[in-house]
C-alpha cells in the first residue's frame, strides 16, 4: 500500500450496541426486515432456519425468494425423511 494513502476504520471496535445506540441518537430507523433478520439479511434464504416470521417477512419482501426457501426446504425435507425410513428400517432389522 502506498504510504501517502491513509486507511480509516473507525466502526471497526463497535459492538451491536454500540451500532444501535448510535442509529437511536440520530433518529436512523432501522430496516423493517432488523427484527426478523437480525444477522446478514443473506441468511434470510438458507432454508436451515425457517421460522413463519421469517417466510412472512420474506414473502413481502422478495417473493421469488421465498418460493426458493419453500421449494428447498421440501426437498431437504423429503431427503431427510428418506433417510429416516432406511434408518428405522436398519433398527428393525437389528436384534
Amino acid at each position: 500500500m502506498s504510504p501517502n494513502v491513509q486507511t480509516a476504520m473507525p466502526l471497526w471496535t463497535w459492538i451491536t450496541s454500540d451500532v444501535l445506540t448510535y442509529l437511536a441518537a440520530h433518529a436512523v430507523p432501522l430496516p423493517p426486515h432488523h427484527d426478523v433478520f437480525q444477522g446478514s439479511i443473506e441468511c434470510a434464504i438458507c432454508p436451515a432456519d425457517i421460522k413463519p416470521g421469517r417466510l412472512h417477512v420474506l414473502d413481502q419482501m422478495d417473493p421469488h425468494a421465498a418460493a426458493f426457501v419453500r421449494a428447498t426446504a421440501r426437498i431437504s425435507l423429503g431427503l431427510v425423511a428418506a433417510r429416516a425410513r432406511e434408518i428405522e428400517a436398519a433398527l428393525e432389522r437389528t436384534p
